[in-house]
């Protein structure tokens, strides 16, 4: 076994490398480091571990220290797509924002010169989606239209996008296109079909919205405190106000929320 090879040849950095895989596969992030710490240790110039050792370290929510193993990595490995990739992931959830973009540009460069397959529609789209959930919408955008652009049926982008510009009230008319197609690949998906109530909400369609979102609430597997918050809008433009009450509720219930109670005391 991998274990007894670690033993037999303790100097060899590929069963600690090998065995931290398996840890970080089975979510055993904190073992995983120090297996994959070892194998640097053992083999400086092992490219791979730098990577994972940094996946490993931001699983455990400690980002200072995944920027740390990759910066060394960078230094050994400054054409390393996935170590410069990597690191505009961390920096994002540190977050450094502009430090996150320049790295994702980078890392666009490097897998232009070595890599160009990497270059997929689902590296645009985790560009995206990081930048968004990190607050920096407006520069989402063109990676998640990239990625649609190089697959148009891309649903989970069709689905981020679509949403985002819900929320923002912007291009409603092609964020509704662009969410059903979502709906369509997934149409048992319930953040898709919140998606679509939601769009169709913003356009000024709640009975419309209302048969998609109360789909979403009995698939969805846990509660979720913005699908009730959804709910509840659109139940109150329908005039339902004791039923949109109970949905604010619910959705308090699971996470505490300004902007929900404000609702709530206003009826």
């Amino acid at each position: 076994s991998l274990e007894l090879l670690s033993r037999v040849n303790p100097t060899s950095h590929f069963p600690w490398y090998f065995l931290g895989i398996v840890d970080l596969e089975e979510h055993r992030e904190a073992d995983a480091a120090r297996k994959f710490d070892r194998a640097l240790t053992l083999k400086p110039d092992f490219e791979p571990a730098y990577s994972d050792l940094a996946v490993a370290q931001l699983n455990l929510t400690n980002a200072p220290a995944a920027l740390a193993t990759l910066q060394k990595g960078r230094t050994r490995f400054p054409d390393s797509f996935r170590i410069v990739y990597l690191t505009g992931v961390v920096q994002a959830r540190i977050p450094d924002m502009d430090a996150a973009i320049a790295a994702f540009e980078e890392a666009e460069k490097v897998a232009a010169r070595s890599s160009p397959e990497s270059l997929d529609h689902r590296f645009y789209f985790q560009i995206g989606a990081t930048l968004e959930r990190g607050g920096r919408s407006e520069a989402a955008v063109p990676y998640l239209e990239k990625s649609i652009s190089l697959k148009p049926d891309f649903d989970e982008a069709l689905n981020h996008l679509g949403y985002m510009w819900a929320e923002q009230g912007v291009h409603l008319e092609r964020a509704r296109e662009m969410i059903e197609k979502a709906v369509d690949a997934e149409p048992e998906n319930p953040a898709y079909l919140d998606s679509l109530g939601w769009v169709l909400f913003k356009l000024g369609k709640p009975a419309e919205a209302l048969p998609p979102m109360e789909k979403a609430v009995r698939l969805i597997p846990e509660p979720d405190a913005t699908l009730y918050d959804h709910l509840g809008d659109v139940l109150s433009a329908l005039g339902r106000q004791a039923e949109a009450q109970a949905a604010w509720k619910k959705s308090l219930e699971i996470e505490k929320s300004e902007a929900v109670r404000k609702k709530l005391d206003a009826q």
